[in-house]
């Protein structure tokens, strides 16, 4: 029974592991009950009413939106977060991509030719990302 549950939960893990938070993921610092509303601030808000409670930093070519921010804020205990993102530069891989061949010069392709992978350039921008939590007093 338990390895029919296993393998039935398999997609639902495979699923989610391209839904990570990557604020949490590399959050540091205290957590507290969560929050039902958090918000995003320009400016680090008075030591007076707010405490930092954690920060966040990373470097990714996947675009990170305020919205998981604020998720991240909330799932902390943070009614604040401030976050900011730097361009890092570029990174040019090559990846394979199928097509068909083989090629027999000119301009002219075999008669039924084969599966065949090609390598294509593709460039990535990379930013880093700092978010900081604040809980208020």
């Amino acid at each position: 029974m338990k390895l029919l549950l296993l393998i039935l939960s398999m997609p639902l893990v495979l699923l989610c592991t391209g839904c990570t938070n990557l604020y949490l993921a590399h959050y540091e610092g205290k957590q507290f009950t969560p929050t039902k509303e958090a918000k995003r601030v320009m400016q680090a808000p008075d030591q007076s009413s707010a405490d930092l409670i954690g920060a966040s930093t990373f470097v990714t070519s996947t675009e990170v939106d305020n919205a998981q921010a604020i998720a991240a804020a909330e799932r902390v205990g943070a009614n604040m977060v401030e976050w900011d993102r730097s361009y890092q530069g570029k990174a040019t891989q090559l990846e394979l991509k199928p097509m068909f061949g083989p090629y027999t010069g000119g301009t002219e392709w075999a008669q039924g030719g084969s599966l065949v992978s090609a390598e294509i350039p593709v460039e990535e921008s990379w930013y880093r990302y700092h978010a900081r939590f604040y809980r208020l007093k």
